[in-house]
């Protein structure tokens, strides 16, 4: 349910420091001081802005403070107040963004390529591309760039402590966000906070369930009574799929 919601980006919002310019991002170029001039740029297809009288200038794969330094450098050629006595202040605002095409492959409801705002990460990335199926996994979701896996994200740190460490991994144009299908799902009844279904990795234990659960209730017994699923592979018969043990 965490995935199955809208989410709103207003124009306000502040970019981020770690945000880089890419072709299609529109930018808001001002200087003032000895100087002054306000215009907007749109970078182009090959990641560069055309000035009048200095030709073109590379900004792709730069953040906005990168991106003044070049400019200040680049400018100073013709404005030496800029760079020389420094009277020149110079200032890059972000105007309009271009959207970032991302795909998703696996347990998801739109699986494919999806437009996403580009101050995402790959849990609001996820949000917007309609979020995980049932059968996805919510602990093992891989980021792939250039055939690569870069990063495999378990959410479970975020839904029961608040840590989201998947803030600090930026998405970029042509990622790819896979979900596997979930490997071990348990299902916890009785004296529990939460009696739900829960996702658990092969090093994980009934105390990790119990911990994800919320802990026992205080009228809990001091024994449980755990039913396990035989693999095929090791049944006797279909008549014989689950043995329980206390």
């Amino acid at each position: 349910e965490y995935f199955e919601k809208e989410i709103n980006f207003f124009d306000n919002i502040p970019t981020p420091a770690n945000f880089k310019l890419g072709p299609g991002d529109e930018i808001t170029l001002s200087f003032w001081g000895d100087n002054n001039s306000r215009e907007n740029f749109t970078i182009n297809k090959a990641g560069m802005i055309y000035y009048e009288d200095l030709g073109f200038i590379n900004l792709s794969n730069k953040t906005i403070k990168e991106a003044e330094s070049t400019l200040v450098q680049e400018l100073s050629k013709i404005y030496s107040t800029m760079k020389n006595s420094k009277s020149t202040k110079l200032m890059i605002e972000l105007a309009n963004l271009r959207s970032l095409n991302i795909y998703f492959s696996g347990e998801i409801f739109n699986p494919g390529i999806n437009l996403i705002h580009p101050f995402s990460d790959v849990f609001s990335a996820l949000v917007q591309a309609g979020g995980i199926d049932n059968t996805g996994s919510l602990r093992n979701v891989s980021l792939i760039r250039n055939g690569e896996v870069i990063e495999v994200i378990d959410f479970y740190s975020f839904f029961t402590s608040g840590l989201s460490e998947f803030q600090k991994i930026r998405i970029i144009d042509g990622d790819v966000i896979h979900i596997p299908v979930v490997e071990k799902r348990v299902s916890v009844k009785g004296e529990i906070q939460r009696p739900k279904q829960y996702e658990l990795i092969h090093s994980e234990s009934i105390l990790d369930l119990i911990d994800y659960a919320g802990g026992l209730t205080s009228t809990a017994s001091n024994k449980a009574i755990i039913n396990n699923i035989i693999s095929i592979d090791e049944r006797i018969s279909d008549d014989s799929a689950k043995f329980g043990s206390i």
